[in-house]
């Protein structure tokens, strides 16, 4: 899984990563290979003639699209896939772990274009209110947009334009219409076709199709088309957190030492963990959990002495390159009913990926045990539920997600706590002394970025390394922990 050198770091971290890492989904390739069920075997089994519609052109649906037409290229049915695409801003921000790009490759043959990769990134700097520690990643993390913007190419539509890589003549089974917006969404009911209304141009127009795959993305959850395609189907959307992403032009920065390093900023804004993602030398993406900030924190964060240390941005509230913050959510608990007869959901919308972390492999391994599913063993509710919905619960546990949720608020409430910044960076800091790459507290704070390591072995592992280190010095944890004692005369 690792790609440097092995011996440049330290045995029981070598040994941890390894073992505990997330290796890239290497689904069974036997549903490839079994014989598409029909008749009674399979409800309702894909024939041919049939039209699969694709709401949605960001990551999730031209994949399901790919993916389809692989499976039935040898062996029918003979399908035609039709994705429409609104193909509007779906935030600048876009971080691609290395685990995603070989689950890119290992699922679908595909490699992250090198026109959209803006920066590699190297390395991380953790930041809290009592001092920073650099964090060395062994695999180094891609830096890019999601669309195209600020004349970059963007990953999704860099992927939709590459759909039929290896595929080429599947061309005549596959259309692709945009820009458009969708306005209705009718689901198949028995034998007749789902109906899908949209608007292109100005000139309103229907497509029906046999099975319709909704991929929208969590910023169509508050448009009338979704309120009425939840009513109804009955899908419940995924709970979600507030998030927020903007983009700052840092060419007017006093001080740059960023580099290739991303700085986690660790609630230096109450009750958020922030993220100030190089995009290019001159060029940083802001993005933060559990809050949407305002322009005026943006300009905090920036002038806050721990963040001023790496990069010095005065008046970083009048850098921002679209003028504004967006509002963005994170998925923290799965959605459930998001697959019924000759229909489904896909992508964040289903909400099984790995809260915090990255989530294009969530989306490229629903993808794929999707459009399995539907054309070996057919496109009824109960084969959804058997050969997509449990697979997929399976490959990314909610319960591991709900540790992580709790991992993230009890940060919250101890940041909050005199003791505890110092506490954690005066020993993160003494390992790095020891060894560069650090030790049990870089390990746990390393996977908090590339999402290799899950919460239920990051936490225990956090917790260690600081028992460890102060198990050492007694007096520095008497210290921090006396600094929190209120003066009973006060």
């Amino acid at each position: 899984m690792h790609s440097s050198n092995q011996s440049n770091i330290p045995p029981l971290i070598s040994w941890l990563e390894r073992k505990l890492c997330h290796r890239p989904p290497l689904l069974s390739q036997a549903g490839n290979d079994a014989p598409a069920l029909t008749g009674g075997q399979a409800g309702r089994p894909l024939k041919d003639g049939m039209t699969i519609a694709v709401v949605g052109g960001g990551l999730a649906g031209p994949l399901f699209a790919r993916q389809l037409l692989a499976l039935t290229r040898e062996r029918g049915p003979n399908i035609k896939v039709v994705i429409l695409d609104q193909t509007d801003c779906n935030y600048c921000a876009g971080l691609m772990t290395a685990l995603a790009g070989s689950s890119l490759q290992n699922l679908y043959g595909l490699s992250v274009p090198e026109e959209v990769i803006l920066t590699t990134i190297g390395g991380c700097i953790f930041v809290n209110s009592a001092d920073s520690t650099c964090i060395t990643v062994n695999n180094p993390l891609v830096s890019m947009l999601r669309t195209d913007r600020f004349g970059e190419a963007g990953f999704d539509d860099a992927l939709k334009y590459r759909l039929l890589t290896g595929l080429e003549d599947m061309k005549e089974r596959l259309e692709i219409i945009e820009p458009v917006t969708v306005n209705e969404i009718r689901v198949p009911q028995g034998e007749a076709p789902g109906r899908i209304s949209y608007r292109r141009q100005g000139e309103r127009r229907t497509l029906e199709a046999d099975v319709i795959a909704v991929a929208t993305g969590l910023r169509t959850l508050d448009r009338p088309m979704m309120h009425d395609f939840i009513a109804q189907t009955g899908f419940r959307p995924p709970a979600m957190m507030t998030a927020s992403v903007t983009e700052v032009d840092a060419s007017g920065a006093k001080h740059n030492a960023l580099g290739n390093r991303i700085i986690i900023a660790d609630n230096l804004l109450p009750n958020t963990m922030v993220g100030i993602i190089p995009k290019r030398p001159n060029w940083i993406t802001v993005s933060a959990l559990h809050r949407r900030l305002s322009c005026e924190e943006i300009g905090q964060l920036f002038a806050h002495p721990q963040v001023r240390r790496w990069i010095d941005i005065p008046h970083a509230e009048a850098a921002l390159r679209c003028h504004m913050v967006c509002g963005a959510r994170v998925c923290t608990t799965p959605a459930k009913n998001f697959y019924g007869d000759g229909w489904l959901v896909l992508g964040d919308l289903t909400g099984y990926q790995r809260v915090l972390k990255d989530g294009y492999s969530a989306c490229m391994v629903g993808a794929t045990l999707a459009a399995r599913g539907l054309v070996n063993y057919g496109a009824s509710a109960k084969s959804l539920a058997r050969h997509y919905q449990v697979p997929l619960a399976r490959t990314f546990s909610a319960r591991d997600n709900q540790k992580g949720m709790g991992l993230f608020y009890f940060n919250e409430r101890l940041a909050r706590r005199k003791w505890f910044p110092p506490m954690l960076m005066e020993a993160a800091n003494a390992e790095q002394q020891k060894h560069p790459y650090g030790g049990l507290v870089h390990c746990a704070l390393r996977a908090l970025l590339t999402g290799e390591i899950s919460y239920t072995a990051l936490a225990p592992m956090l917790v260690a390394g600081l028992m460890k280190y102060y198990a050492l010095h007694p007096a520095r944890l008497l210290k921090h922990l006396f600094a929190r004692i209120p003066n009973p005369q006060g």
